[in-house]
């Protein structure tokens, strides 16, 4: 009897410490799913897409774009940031221009003009870059980015035949982007379903084969043992991806064949864990998910959570028990969110034992779209053209009406396709609309295959649940703001005075550091550059000491091959090629004048670097000498022997230097005027002279010119100069004042029309006769009626005979909208 109870006590105790543990398991998962509601409540997500008015452009035309800033997760116009920073970097990676644009109601709109003569604009692969500054505490992988080709300028006529992608540089410029990797014939990526391969469990391997370039490639595949036996076969479906089953057997000697091209190529499969979880989903039912589970023999069962999220929000939560295996759950997809879905399997310590991304498509009422309806199918040179419009009233969208005849075809997206899928997943996704719009039911397929090869998490489950700590590095933007920090033991809790100027206009104000130094100044909203003098009594050496908070521009990418193809719509399917960069087609076109070549400078945007350099500590150059040398490796000191006595001179890829003072029209060369002084030529070396009349902190800009100029001393010139232009700042005397920091502000950029006032017949957008651009009509902001319906009208120009048109847009609702044409 005593046994009995001791036996019964046993088990009592037992089943209390084990209920006690559950209860403690419960209360840990329920926390992670509150640690990740209140994550999104403090560090809300912003997400932005940009529509542009065409696919492609040549060198002297203008980029046109409409931006939508959205809340990530239920894509509703922002609230948060005021400020939009829209980047043009060229082939390089060099930030040719930034755009800082005022977001009103989600939205903005601006320009990128190409018509430059800076050596830099050259033709090749551009990139348009747009975030606000709070996007970058979640990594540069959320920046918007469009990859765009360049042409060189086009003939006369409204002739686009001639795709010249070549760059046509004389000079070596530096390459900002990031190097892609070595690859080989055949690359071979594996991905387990769930992220982990465990010895003894059945699990799927999704792949991704790639080609040297990058370029998806199809091919098929084995699984084969040490004996090159086969244990399973499998082919690539779409975009080089495919899937194959396979269960480790911890021998590690097993290995994928791929066949390309009658040749084979082996590569390692993932390592597999001895023990561990599998997770497994059926996506490919309309109205359901299956979630199938199963874990090592030798792993105790214990409670587990599962989390969906879908763009960042909780939609499903459940505590399971892995008690009876293999665990399923089977989901309606009417309680899950259209997009992309993160489904995380985790314990009670808040480590994920697996995880698995799966798209939901959108119902019926979650897209919208405006039906287009031209008056005619082809249209006469400068005809009156009208579009009308239906979609549900007050929707307000951007157009671009495009020559159909000379588009040049890219990978694009949409609004929808990058809502709700590309913005949240890394890297670019080749030919996004297949997965949405194909009529080949294999695109569902192919969808789960995306799912499933994507290593990247927008919304990292770990940091939002509250395991791993999240610390923002950048602030949220209202509007305007001049962030910055004085880096002196004697800037904290001290006075900040600040003052700005621009023609007629100015505003003063005053703040305080805290105690770590930082200050902000929130100024009214302002248009373009204004001067900032920014002085603190308490920091004697404001120059230095005083610094901005402007720097945080991301690093630009490598280009994915998918983004460096394009071809011409207009040529007939033989001839319909893909064409990468630096690939020419020549063309010959009969009475067709070639405009003349402009000569383009390099110009040194000298106040920017020593701004950017003060503002990270660093020592700038201390003259225009210095800086020339430190930028640029043409420019270099030459040792000449006037008089027997050796003077530096400084020369610029083998020619001696011409300066201008372009602020007094003062012209220098590096060894000045030659003066006849009692039979000698005396030199007085200018060098020196510019050294100590133009440091490089009173310099706004440096242009090197391409051309040469000859000696105008000379009766006969027999030597020729490099002319080199400085440019002063209006006032440079500012930037050298004691205990000051002079700076210049960029304030709102204002964007163009995209026609001036005078192009107009009988009140409608009207082109020049020899307008050929293939932009024909672009307009930010059309607005529907309390009916649902626009209108607008618009003449051709002289070359158009078919419309391409594009319509996108959001709705009040957070619904994407996409234009679709109807006959």
């Amino acid at each position: 009897m005593k046994r009995q109870s001791s036996l019964l006590l046993f088990v009592c105790s037992f089943l209390m410490v084990h209920a006690q543990s559950d209860t403690l398991a419960v209360k840990k998962l329920g926390q992670f799913v509150q640690n990740i509601r209140t994550f999104n409540s403090i560090y809300p997500q912003e997400k932005v897409y940009l529509h542009f008015d065409n696919t492609s452009y040549s060198l002297e035309e203008t980029i046109w774009f409409k931006a939508y800033v959205v809340t990530s997760s239920q894509h509703l116009a922002t609230s948060q940031s005021g400020v939009l920073y829209v980047e043009l970097l060229n082939p390089k990676g060099k930030i040719l221009e930034t755009k800082k644009l005022k977001i009103k109601d989600g939205q903005a709109h601006g320009d990128f003009s190409l018509d430059s003569l800076n050596i830099e604009y050259f033709a090749g692969f551009y990139e348009v870059r747009a975030y606000t500054k709070a996007m970058l505490n979640f990594g540069a992988e959320t920046v918007f980015s469009r990859v765009f080709p360049v042409f060189n300028e086009q003939r006369e006529g409204g002739d686009y035949t001639n795709k010249d992608l070549e760059d046509g540089l004389t000079i070596s410029l530096p390459n900002r982007r990031a190097k892609a990797g070595n690859r080989k014939t055949v690359n071979a990526d594996f991905y387990p379903e769930g992220g982990n391969l465990v010895d003894g469990l059945t699990s799927i391997i999704a792949c991704k084969i790639t080609g040297s370039d990058g370029q998806s490639i199809d091919v098929r595949g084995e699984v084969v043992n040490a004996n090159e036996e086969t244990i399973t076969s499998f082919y690539t479906i779409h975009a080089g991806m495919g899937t194959f089953s396979y269960t480790p057997d911890g021998s590690r000697k097993n290995k994928v064949k791929i066949i390309f091209e009658n040749k084979k190529y082996m590569f390692d499969l993932p390592s597999s864990l001895p023990k561990g979880t599998v997770l497994r989903v059926n996506n490919l039912n309309k109205t359901s998910l299956t979630l199938q589970i199963e874990k090592s023999p030798e792993i105790k069962p214990s409670l587990l959570g599962i989390s969906i999220l879908c763009r960042g929000e909780l939609s499903f939560f459940q505590e399971i028990d892995l008690t009876e295996e293999p665990f399923s759950l089977k989901l309606s997809k009417d309680r899950l969110k259209s997009g992309v879905n993160q489904i995380t399997l985790f314990d009670a310590k808040g480590e994920i034992l697996a995880e698995r991304l799966v798209f939901i498509a959108p119902k019926e009422d979650e897209s919208i779209f405006i039906h287009t309806v031209p008056d005619k199918k082809e249209y006469q040179a400068q005809e009156l053209v009208t579009i009308d419009f239906s979609a549900p009233p007050e929707t307000v969208f951007s157009l671009a009406v495009r020559d159909a005849e000379r588009m040049i075809e890219t990978p694009v997206q949409n609004i929808v396709t990058n809502l709700l899928l590309s913005s949240d997943l890394k890297g670019y996704i080749e030919n996004p609309e297949y997965y949405f719009y194909s009529p080949n039911t294999n695109r569902f397929h192919a969808m789960d295959l995306l799912m499933l090869v994507q290593g990247w998490r927008r919304y990292e489950w770990t940091t939002m649940a509250g395991v791993k700590p999240f610390k923002p590095q950048f602030n949220t933007e209202p509007g305007l703001t001049i962030k910055g920090t004085l880096a002196s033991s004697e800037g904290k809790n001290v006075e900040i005075i600040a003052s700005m100027r621009t023609a007629g206009l100015e505003m003063d104000g005053k703040t305080f550091s805290d105690d770590k130094g930082v200050f902000y100044f929130y100024p009214e909203d302002f248009y373009g550059k204004w001067s900032l003098n920014l002085r603190s009594k308490s920091v004697p050496d404001g120059l230095k000491k005083i610094r901005l908070d402007r720097w945080f521009s991301p690093t630009p990418k490598a280009f994915d091959y998918s983004e460096t193809v394009w071809r011409n719509r207009a040529l007939k399917p033989r001839e319909d090629v893909l064409v990468k960069e630096k690939t020419a087609k020549n063309f010959v076109i009969k009475e067709i004048k070639i405009q003349k070549e402009k000569k383009k400078s390099l110009i040194y945007s000298v106040g920017e670097d020593i701004d950017e350099a003060l503002d990270k500590g660093k020592k700038p150059p201390f003259d225009v000498h210095d800086y020339l040398a430190f930028n640029d490796s043409r420019y270099i000191p030459v040792e000449v022997f006037p008089d027997s006595s050796v003077l530096e001179d400084y020369h610029y890829d083998g020619y001696p230097v011409l300066f201008y003072n372009k602020n007094d029209g003062e012209a220098s060369d590096t060894l000045s005027q030659r003066v006849v002084q009692t039979g000698k030529r005396r030199f007085d070396v200018a060098v020196r002279k510019m050294g100590k009349e133009r440091p490089a902190v009173e310099v706004y800009k440096i242009v090197v010119s391409s051309g040469l100029e000859a000696d105008k001393s000379q009766p006969t010139a027999t030597r020729f100069y490099r002319p080199i232009e400085v440019y002063p700042y209006p006032g440079y005397g500012m930037r050298n004042i004691p205990g000051v920091r002079y700076t210049l502000f960029d304030g709102f950029s204002k964007p163009k029309d995209f026609y001036q006032s005078n192009e107009f017949k009988d009140g409608y957008y009207f082109p020049d006769e020899y307008e050929h651009h293939r932009t024909l009509y672009w307009n930010p902001k059309i607005k529907t009626d309390a009916d649902g319906k626009a209108q607008v009208h618009f003449y051709n120009n002289s070359f158009c005979r078919e419309l391409d048109i594009s319509v996108e847009g959001i709705s009040l609702e957070g619904v994407p909208v996409a234009g679709l044409s109807l006959p």
